[in-house]
């Protein structure tokens, strides 16, 4: 009973902390400074001098008209300076909302994935606010789509092509940049290989993914499931001759021991969440961030063990997190990164490719 009521009290909770910050974000939509500056000055039309005039009409016997003047001895001088001073406050105000939401807009940068086969090269501008429609940053495409399925050399080489000119750095991070919209499609290690060039970025990174019920673009902005990360104990799976260890994470399909490479069946960790399997399992951005922070506290504890030389990932999960995975990466304390690939026509990993701080290559044994 008493397990009952603090599960209660927990999902309430979250599920109020959630209420209040959309209706923060909705509220920050809205211009709040002006749409204030904009009541004010409606509120000091009545004051102005012009409106101030009373208009004195005689109507003797008749109904001819005699006379036809305006007096405005009854309006005092305070009555001008209050209307001008209200209008003055309201017209500040909305400035003062019109140059914030700018220098916001123009800190905002827009960076899409194109790393699949008929993947859209638009970037999905209904997921940001009107504001931000209108004045961020041009959008900056990543990535090739693969011309022939798995043929990842041409891939491999527009993704170090990107880092050496640095694209990062010029064109998305640059202008004291303040917030990052990052989606799109590639195969996982692709994914997991772009957000790593996002780690350590003073910016706010939204992310968005496509939803497979309806195919539309949209922000992880929905209320927290309470996924819990199910695994045996890190420490119960260690390397093997070759100093590799695996972790294979299940949240869209579950992954197969036989589906694994001959030498990492024993010697894998696996990860899998308290609810069922399914595309587009994580729908809130705090909830995923919390995730991945217990997958990056999970490879800190492999890199620690002196006879770990790889870590081998084996990932079936949504794109936003395997872009957050990789965000996670962290060079010179991590051991080295090898991401798989999964071939669902065969059933089996058949390549991979080793993640480094300066470029990305295709492993070989």
């Amino acid at each position: 009973m008493e397990k009952t009521k603090l599960k209660f009290i927990d999902t309430f909770w979250v599920r109020l902390k959630w209420v209040i910050e959309r209706y923060l974000k909705t509220k920050k939509k809205l211009y709040p400074l002006a749409i204030l500056g904009t009541k004010l000055i409606i509120f000091s039309v009545p004051l102005f001098p012009i409106l101030g005039y009373t208009l004195k009409v005689n109507f003797p016997e008749g109904f001819i008209i005699s006379n036809f003047q305006f007096d405005s001895q009854s309006i005092s001088n305070a009555s001008y300076f209050f209307g001008f001073l209200i209008f003055f406050i309201g017209a500040l105000l909305i400035f003062i909302d019109v140059k914030r939401l700018g220098e916001v807009t123009r800190s905002t940068a827009k960076a899409l994935i194109t790393g699949m086969l008929g993947t859209t090269a638009r970037f999905p501008n209904e997921i940001l606010t009107r504001p931000e429609q209108l004045d961020s940053r041009e959008t900056v495409e990543l990535g090739i789509p693969e011309l022939i399925a798995d043929d990842i050399t041409s891939q491999i080489k527009m993704f170090n092509s990107e880092v050496a000119v640095r694209i990062y750095e010029r064109f998305i991070l640059n202008q004291n940049c303040k917030t990052i919209y990052l989606g799109g499609l590639a195969r996982v290690p692709f994914l997991v290989a772009y957000g790593s060039c996002f780690r350590a970025v003073s910016a706010k990174v939204i992310y968005f993914d496509r939803f497979h019920i309806d195919g539309e673009w949209k922000l992880l902005d929905d209320e927290e499931k309470g996924i819990q990360l199910i695994h045996d104990e890190p420490q119960t799976i260690q390397p093997n001759k070759k100093g590799q260890i695996g972790i294979s994470i299940s949240l869209t399909k579950e992954i197969q021991k036989e589906q694994l490479p001959i030498e990492l069946i024993g010697n894998t960790l696996e990860i899998k969440s308290n609810l069922e399997n399914k595309r587009n399992l994580i729908t809130n951005q705090n909830e995923m961030e919390r995730i991945s922070f217990r997958i990056q506290e999970i490879v800190d504890q492999y890199s620690s063990l002196s006879d770990c030389k790889e870590l081998h990932f084996f990932i079936s999960a949504q794109s936003t997190l395997a872009l957050e995975i990789g965000s996670r990466f962290q060079e010179g304390i991590h051991k080295k990164w090898i991401i798989h690939n999964y071939n669902a026509q065969k059933g089996n990993y058949e390549w991979a490719i080793e993640v480094n701080k300066d470029c990305i290559k295709k492993y070989s044994c």
